[in-house]
């Protein structure tokens, strides 16, 4: 399928799986072959697939048939109920107030717009493809500020001296009641290295805990070691290791109904 959060032209994002017992018998390749044939009838040019670093079937796979590494993922969770039994106020330089987003928006006529253009001037080459535009101000509205797992009660602004510096954002984990995600967190780069990013993260946590999730989680790139102390430094633990790979859209054809059932 298409991906709505990357728009490089003739990119779909693919999920393959073969059951254990099935595999190393090319019943993947078949798959990835009819696969793509219908891809390719529909103008896709290459596949973006994720697989789990604790699972290298999936890794290899995906290299013996062309696909590479083009970034990789750490996923980290915080148990909330440790985390604020033994944290203390991550304050943050003097003058910083971290704000929740829904009392932003209860006091900002124009916080749609404030929060767009900061969430845009943080997350590009995150959020959409490297050299497309960021998405318009409605598409904005209505497929993040409006989406349904988005907690603005729970999204943190780091303010300081009027000017909104940084975010962080709560989101609903899929149908899970007990756990958030914590996802993009990011701070202006002439704020950065003053505690502005843990005092987000830490808002966040807190505000998790008080809306009843249990646990949190968060990911970052593999390369993004200043993330990764800072969440750690705060109690978070690697849950997970995930590799993102593009590769080519294989030439080949729909299997006919009879092709599956063999």
């Amino acid at each position: 399928r298409r991906d709505p959060e990357d728009d490089a032209p003739g990119r779909r994002r693919l999920w393959l799986a073969v059951a254990h017992g099935a595999r190393r018998r090319g019943v993947g390749s078949a798959l990835l072959v009819a696969a793509g044939g219908a891809a390719a009838a529909g103008g896709a040019t290459e596949f973006l697939v994720s697989t789990s670093l604790a699972e290298p079937d999936g890794l290899a796979f995906a290299r013996r048939h062309g696909f590479r590494e083009v970034r990789g993922e750490v996923e980290l969770i915080l148990d909330l109920g440790a985390h604020l039994a033994a944290s203390g106020t991550d304050a943050g330089p003097p003058g910083l107030q971290v704000v929740a987003l829904a009392a932003l928006a209860a006091s900002h006529p124009d916080w749609r717009e404030r929060y767009r253009d900061l969430y845009a001037h943080l997350a590009p080459g995150v959020v959409w493809a490297p050299g497309s535009v960021a998405p318009d101000g409605d598409r904005f509205r209505r497929f993040h500020l409006e989406a349904p797992g988005f907690v603005a009660e729970g999204t943190a602004v780091a303010v300081l001296d009027r000017e909104w510096v940084g975010l962080c954002e709560l989101w609903r984990s899929g149908d899970d009641r007990h756990s958030a995600y914590q996802e993009l967190t990011a701070v202006l780069p002439a704020c950065r290295g003053r505690g502005v990013g843990a005092a987000l993260v830490g808002s966040v946590a807190a505000a998790a805990a008080r809306l009843g999730f249990h646990r949190l989680f968060t990911s970052t790139g593999t390369e993004n070691r200043a993330m990764q102390g800072l969440a750690r430094g705060l109690g978070f633990v690697t849950a997970a290791r995930w590799s993102y790979l593009v590769g080519p859209v294989p030439e080949g054809r729909v299997l006919s109904g009879w092709e599956v059932d063999s």
